[in-house]
This record gives structure tokens, C-alpha cells and sequence, in this order.
């Protein structure tokens, strides 16, 4: 299994809309037969309760394979997606592509935005 990870550091003075982004933004890999499973983590503070978040939002796609995950971050709904990234946040993301050995999210939640 591949995961593909976009995320969104937190600093000072940043703006991030999570609610449009999992409503929203993400909505074409919702419908994305080649997407398995996403995951979307809105930062709330750091372990200790005491300051911000490392990040902002972390989000993860993960598809059966490089090949699928390819054909469904293809160029153009790459550049789509990136011309609604003003919608949501003034953040600069980075991505990380992982190979997963094991993973199990076997009846982790609904699949609705919260």
C-alpha cells in the first residue's frame, strides 16, 4: 500500500479552513475509485496542551499502488487543486509519498467530514 501525505506546517499568522478543505477540496479524491481510504488531521496543539501545532492539517490518500496513485494525481487535477489552495489556507504544503508494510483502518470512522 502507498500513502501519499500533504502537509501543512503551522506558523505564525497562518490560516487553515478545515472544514472547506474536507468538504470541499478534497472532494474529486472522495470520488476517486483508485483512492482506498483518506484521512484528514486538523492540528490542535502540541503534546503537551501548551503551544501550536507542528502542523496546521495533515492529509492522507492512500491508493493499492505507485501506478494508482500516478493516474490519480495526474497533472492536471494536480494543477486544479493547487488553484483552490487560496480557498482554504495561505500555507505552502509539502508532500511525502510512503510505502506502507503493514496498515490496518479497518472501522476507523464514517467517511464524513466532521
Amino acid at each position: 500500500m502507498i500513502k501519499f501525505s500533504v502537509l501543512y506546517p503551522y506558523s505564525e499568522g497562518c490560516w487553515f479552513d478545515a472544514k472547506y478543505y474536507a468538504e470541499k477540496h478534497i472532494a474529486p479524491y472522495r470520488a476517486d475509485p483508485l483512492v482506498k481510504g483518506i484521512i484528514v488531521e486538523s492540528g490542535s496543539s502540541t503534546r503537551d496542551f501548551a503551544h501550536p501545532p507542528r502542523y496546521a492539517c495533515i492529509a492522507h490518500f492512500f491508493y493499492d499502488s505507485m501506478e494508482d496513485l500516478e493516474a490519480s494525481r495526474n497533472p492536471e487535477r494536480v494543477a486544479s487543486q493547487i488553484q483552490d489552495n487560496v480557498n482554504f489556507t495561505n500555507i505552502q504544503g509539502t508532500n511525502l509519498v510512503s510505502t506502507l508494510p503493514y496498515c490496518q483502518l479497518d472501522g476507523l470512522g464514517g467517511g464524513s467530514p466532521v
